[in-house]
């Protein structure tokens, strides 16, 4: 490994849409870098969602990027009080943070991490202002110390959910998916479910009205079309649709994200009517498992299960086990104040409100 003299280093922020120039080389030189850190999520993101603005911050010794990180500025204002300025490392609960060049030595790393979050930092102007930084494993275990060992940031465990399929398919079968998975696939593809893979923004789009109404269920803001078709629109070898599909009916997908041998099973749901029938959350998961070992993946990352145990348990039964992760969240006392009162009036509009329920706790399953 080489040192670098922290002097050495410059700091260098752009607001555009597009990445710098050696950002995708950026990406390639981390060991830790997965999908959400490349220029196609971010650049994506910002041309798909209202109100995002990305942000890019560089670290450069002389003509060479050794670290970086993207995020997005969510701009807005505080009736009557001003600006509300929340920096995110990423969005939609998936990993971001600061990218460093791996060959670094531990110092130089460090160094660098520290003064790219510093570089976020400064800008978080006013009085209402919050940063958020998510680590993925790999990141976590590398430089989540750096972030914890301040009193200012505050921590948040997130553990992901990970298939090892480092020894194929027929293994993850044989000894990590249970009997009670398998047999549950088996029926549904006797009683006709169909699992495909597909790049058809035209089965997206049939699926997407079940997202919307899980989405409704879960309380949260559904991820727009727009975003899901721009991604599956980078192809195949970047993403894929797992679909399922009964009688020509789309009852449940996952949209996969491929960075390296690693596959993300990032936005997906199934319907809860056909449940206990066909198992579609079942057939789903496993044509993902099917797929990436096509593929020659070594891993698919399930994500994290919000704290709802069902789910949990439910991803274990493919053989998952657990990844640490942190999220690191940083506010100003005028944003902790105000977060405060917005806490408190929720609770009195609480009673009678809808949303924040698991989808699959719906009634009418068969």
């Amino acid at each position: 490994m080489t040192s670098s003299p922290p002097e050495t280093v410059t700091m260098k922020i752009t607001h555009q849409e597009d990445a710098p120039a050696g950002w995708d080389a950026l990406v390639d030189a981390d060991p830790g870098a997965d999908f959400f850190h490349t220029a196609d999520w971010t650049r994506l993101a910002a041309r798909c969602y209202p109100g995002l603005k990305p942000f890019w911050i560089e670290a450069r010794q002389g003509d060479r990027t050794v670290g970086g990180m993207a995020g997005f500025d969510r701009v807005g204002r505080v009736p009557l009080l001003g600006p509300l300025v929340r920096l995110e490392s990423n969005l939609e609960g998936v990993s971001g943070g600061p990218l460093v060049v791996g060959e670094l030595d531990e110092t130089a790393r460090d160094h660098i991490f520290r003064a790219l979050v510093e570089e976020m930092l400064r800008l978080a102007t006013g009085s209402f202002s919050r940063c958020a930084i998510s680590l993925n494993t790999f990141q976590e275990n590398r430089f989540g110390h750096l972030l914890a060992d301040q009193p200012l940031w505050q921590r948040f465990s997130v553990p992901g959910s990970v298939v090892d399929l480092s020894q194929g398919r027929e293994h993850v079968e044989a000894h990590l998916m249970s009997m009670n998975k398998r047999n549950e696939r088996n029926r549904a593809l006797k009683r006709g479910v169909e699992a495909c893979t597909t790049s058809d923004p035209a089965l997206l789009r049939a699926y997407y009205p079940l997202y919307l109404a899980a989405s409704q269920v879960w309380g949260q803001s559904p991820v727009p079309l727009e975003f899901l078709e721009a991604l599956l629109g980078l192809g195949p070898e970047k993403c894929f649709f797992s679909c399922v599909r009964f009688e020509d009916q789309v009852i449940g997908g996952h949209l996969n994200l491929v960075h390296g041998d690693r596959v993300f099973a990032w936005n997906g749901v199934t319907d809860p009517a056909h449940a206990r029938k066909h198992f579609p959350a079942t057939v789903v998961m496993w044509w993902d498992i099917v797929e990436s070992c096509a593929r020659g993946a070594r891993s698919l990352d399930l994500g994290a299960s919000g704290g709802v145990v069902s789910l949990g348990g439910f991803k274990r039964n493919f053989g998952a086990d657990l990844e640490e992760r942190g999220f690191y969240v940083r506010e100003s006392a005028g944003m902790k104040l105000l977060k405060q009162g917005q806490t408190l009036w929720s609770r009195v509009r609480r009673s009678g409100a809808k949303g924040g329920r698991r989808w699959h706790d719906r009634k009418g399953r068969t």
